[in-house]
């Protein structure tokens, strides 16, 4: 063998050897962001970002992806006429408000209620109906295809009811809280019961996991 052979032959193995050491290492001291067991709620790894959506708030504002950057938002879907779900849920995250409030983390928070019946649902309306429960609440609405580009987004469902003589009808639609974070990606889902102590501890708890990685 020539001794350029001899020279590329090393030269390739301790490259592959440098290689092999860097992986080594890197994977030592990087280890892969695996979700954690602890951490109830959490959609981990490769949360999903959202893309650009466009609805009106109750004061016929924009409300669009710029206004969840830099804030932990939670998400619920439904409309001012459902019976039961949708009181109980803005009433939990009215608790939830007040016990972030008194831990000096509500500071870059927001909750948004969006409505999936726009027929009805009027933003003078829905300005009322949030108010009831907590004025910082932000309500939002927007024509079919407007909803559509944000509830595909997270899988979010409603179904129309036939509707009665008196022209009301009810929407089946999904009844879990959803999480953004203030890189507006789609890192949180709680389902049904909502237990406000509980969602206090596992929002916390993914709060301080995606901090503490730095992601």
């Amino acid at each position: 063998m020539s001794k350029s052979l001899v020279s590329i032959a090393i030269a390739f193995i301790l490259g592959f050897t440098g290689i092999f050491i860097g992986l080594t290492v890197y994977q030592k001291f990087n280890p892969p962001l695996e979700r954690p067991n602890n951490l109830p709620g959490l959609l981990w790894p490769k949360p999903k970002a959202l893309t650009d959506f466009s609805l009106l708030d109750q004061d016929a504002t924009v409300f669009d992806r710029r206004r969840i950057q830099g804030k932990w938002t939670f998400w619920y879907f439904g409309y001012t006429n459902c019976p039961d779900a949708c009181p109980m849920a803005l009433t939990t995250m009215r608790a939830l408000s007040e016990k972030l409030e008194m831990a000096g983390e509500v500071e870059n928070f927001q909750f948004s209620f969006v409505s999936v019946d726009p027929k009805r649902d009027t933003l003078d309306h829905l300005k009322k109906y949030v108010s009831f429960f907590d004025e910082s609440f932000v309500a939002v609405t927007g024509d079919t295809l407007s909803l559509k580009r944000l509830t595909s987004q997270f899988g979010v469902l409603h179904v129309y009811g036939e509707e009665g003589e008196d022209g009301n009808y009810l929407v089946d639609h999904t009844t879990a809280y959803l999480l953004t974070d203030p890189s507006s990606r789609f890192v949180g889902l709680f389902r049904q019961p909502h237990d406000v102590n509980e969602l206090f501890s596992q929002f916390l708890d993914i709060k301080k996991f995606l901090e503490d990685i730095g992601t």
